[in-house]
């Protein structure tokens, strides 16, 4: 691996960071499952939360931390992945990415979740677990690590079903070229009022389409900066003095 300075070296210039639940692993379908045979509650198949906190759903007594709580120790190691995401990550990592797993789980839940990554084939670089601290906060320091081939920052992309998370990343972090998430109820009020910038999408209908939107992304930047490196690269025409000449004398 090439450093520059005690920087990792990326030779494309970009990192990309990668949520894990409901962006590699299915979390809502296990989570529903739980809700139905623990407290008996009546989930449809396909039914995705308004509300972050399951506050529609769950009795008034129970909040969604004594909900999480309740789930079995394992639950990360046994999560199945969404259809497309092994094939998503390691384009990313065939294109050059540096790909960053940024993921929401405490320490107990950790080896789980790095053994079922693993055994699923999904490809990463390195994973980082915020604990109960915000992506951004972490992310925005670890960019510090990284450096192009020249020395320069890194260009960022990040994907997260969770709006709310992006906007942070949108509002924090340096050269984020895309923020991509989820067109879905619980992102709402976000999408109100962060669907207008141009580097945060939210057209995507479901995690298929999440991979689509970041990886032609990746593509278009990538095909940007050879395009400009190959521009630099030309040898600049001679102007004859004749040339000279005229375009002084037309300009009289």
């Amino acid at each position: 691996m090439k450093t520059v300075k005690h920087k990792i070296v990326v030779n494309s210039g970009i990192v990309v960071w990668v949520d894990a639940d409901e962006v590699l692993v299915h979390f809502q379908r296990l989570f529903h499952e739980h809700l139905r045979k623990h407290y008996k509650l009546k989930i449809k198949k396909n039914y995705i939360s308004t509300e972050w906190d399951y506050s529609p759903v769950l009795p008034k007594s129970i909040t969604i931390d004594d909900a999480m709580n309740t789930l079995p120790k394992n639950w990360t190691e046994v999560q199945e992945i969404h259809e497309g995401a092994r094939e998503f990550m390691l384009a990313l990592h065939e294109m050059g990415c540096r790909v960053v797993i940024i993921t929401h789980v405490n320490e107990a839940l950790a080896p789980g979740r790095i053994q079922n990554l693993i055994n699923h084939g999904i490809y990463f670089d390195e994973i980082y677990f915020t604990l109960q601290h915000k992506k951004i906060d972490f992310a925005k320091k670890l960019v510090r690590r990284y450096a192009d081939a020249e020395g320069k920052p890194v260009r960022n992309f990040f994907i997260d079903d969770r709006a709310k998370n992006v906007v942070e990343f949108l509002q924090d972090m340096p050269n984020l070229i895309q923020g991509v998430t989820l067109d879905t109820p619980y992102n709402d009020l976000e999408k109100k009022q962060y669907g207008h910038y141009l580097n945060m999408d939210f057209t995507s209908k479901n995690q298929q389409d999440m991979y689509k939107t970041l990886l032609a992304g990746v593509r278009e930047r990538l095909k940007e900066e050879a395009d400009a490196s190959e521009l630099a690269k030309a040898p600049k025409k001679k102007v004859s003095k004749k040339t000279k000449k005229k375009s002084q004398t037309k300009k009289k």
